[in-house]
């Protein structure tokens, strides 16, 4: 599953802001997928960010009270591949 987050989800970005990106998924690293991440960030002269958690770790995040799993959860999404953890509706899917 990967979403987008933050200001850009919420429509408030400005041309500084960067893009947040939630991964989850079973055996990633978050070293490699914000290596590949700046490249592209790079090309399109803006800071990318990912967030990388397993499907477990995450849902345990949120079942703690994870203050930032909790926030991302609350806010808007944007959709880019997969469901999101727990039914969540309220992400708008790319590309439409």
């Amino acid at each position: 599953m990967a979403a987008i987050f933050g200001s850009v989800a919420r429509g408030e970005e400005k041309a500084e802001s960067d893009l947040d990106v939630l991964v989850l998924g079973e055996e990633l690293s978050s070293i490699r997928i914000n290596a590949l991440l700046k490249a592209v960030g790079r090309k399109h002269g803006r800071d990318i960010h990912a967030s990388v958690f397993s499907r477990s770790e995450f849902e345990e995040m949120l079942a703690g009270g994870n203050s930032f799993a909790v926030g991302v959860m609350q806010q808007p999404m944007i959709l880019l591949k997969g469901e999101l953890a727990h039914g969540r509706t309220k992400a708008i899917n790319a590309g439409t």
